[in-house]
């Protein structure tokens, strides 16, 4: 399997058979033992790139002995993204793709995507922000709705993350610009899709969102809207009948922070 987009094939040549993209190199953003990721320029345009080496069947076993899918190249990846823009999620465009090899534990795989301009990350963006928002400023409002949103879709067709956390939701800057609100999820690397979405996956996303927000200046209503519009159920309908599910997942974000920050958080 193996595909380069048009416009990408001219930007690389003449380096662009599978070979060749596994010898690329450029600004490192992350590297693992069998993981690379980092930048390239070409042509005035930016391309991030994923290259996987294969994970061993160490690693292969390991997750099968605690009943999870084991991850093994990029083609999960490109395949959540091509199921979030199905799900209208703004996410990274895909300029080439390709796997080569039977052996899952040797098999190698790539992903190229293009760079996403004008982007800043919620963990970045929102405790400059929040620090100067109202208490019901609607660009707040918005970002809450959006992150809900975005999550509501991905659950309902049984689909999760895994790293559900707010630096993996970008935000448009040039969209602000005119009061919109535009978020883009990304890092969808250990997303999955299940035949039978199990309680403890949902709460496992829930949680890192959470988790990772608990440190911004956020009100109780702005949780509120929160699991309002992740449910488009009122907080009232909520509070009543699914109270022990959002005491799930703050239980569950209370414990990462504790075992991340080891210390309490202040909730």
């Amino acid at each position: 399997m193996f595909y380069l987009r048009e416009n990408l094939q001219q930007d690389l040549s003449p380096q662009n058979t599978f070979d060749d993209i596994l010898k690329l190199c450029g600004k490192t953003y992350r590297q693992v033992k069998n993981r690379h990721t980092f930048s390239i320029d070409r042509n005035n345009k930016t391309y991030f790139i994923k290259i996987h080496t294969g994970v061993g069947w160490k690693e292969i076993f390991k997750n099968l002995l605690r009943a999870k899918i084991p991850i093994i190249g990029a083609k999960n990846e490109w395949q959540a993204i091509e199921l979030c823009k199905k799900l209208d999620i703004n996410t990274m465009e895909i300029a080439g793709y390709g796997k080569k090899g039977i052996n899952p534990a040797k098999q190698k795989s790539f992903l190229i995507t293009d760079a996403l301009q004008s982007m800043e990350t919620l963990e970045d963006f929102t405790p400059h922000f929040l620090a100067q928002a109202t208490r019901d400023d609607p660009l707040k409002q918005q970002i809450i709705k959006s992150m809900a949103v975005i999550t509501r879709k991905l659950h309902r067709v049984n689909m999760t993350h895994h790293d559900l956390y707010i630096c993996h939701f970008l935000i448009d800057h040039k969209k602000l610009q005119s009061n919109q609100v535009s978020l883009y999820l990304i890092d969808l690397h250990r997303a999955q899709y299940h035949s039978l979405l199990k309680r403890r996956y949902i709460i496992k996303d829930l949680a890192a969102i959470y988790f990772s927000s608990m440190d911004l200046p956020l009100a109780e209503e702005d949780l509120h809207l929160f699991m309002e519009t992740y449910r488009e159920k009122s907080i009232s309908w909520i509070l009543k009948n699914d109270l022990l599910f959002w005491k799930e997942v703050q239980q569950r974000a209370i414990k990462l922070y504790r075992k991340i920050h080891k210390k309490e958080p202040s909730l």
